[in-house]
């Protein structure tokens, strides 16, 4: 029986939206099941791990790069489609 998951909406800036839109293009040239929803999912993931872990003391320019190597290695869950 599939899981379900929820819904969380919120909204964003034109430029962040670019910004999502862009990375989300990056990644589909790594693995084609990449889309909006499975990115952003997995930055709140991430993001909240780091916290966690105590990580976010970084550098930002440190933890964007340890996210986007994290993202090179990482398959979307497909958990929810968008």
């Amino acid at each position: 029986m599939p899981k379900k998951s929820k819904v969380i909406r919120f909204r964003v800036n034109p430029q962040m939206d670019s910004y999502l839109k862009d990375l989300t293009n990056e990644m589909k040239a790594l693995n084609p099941d990449w889309n909006k929803s499975e990115l952003i999912r997995c930055i709140i993931q991430y993001f909240m791990m780091a916290q966690m872990m105590g990580q976010i003391s970084k550098p930002f320019e440190q933890v964007k790069k340890d996210f986007n190597e994290f993202l090179s290695t990482t398959q979307p869950s497909h958990e929810a489609s968008t």
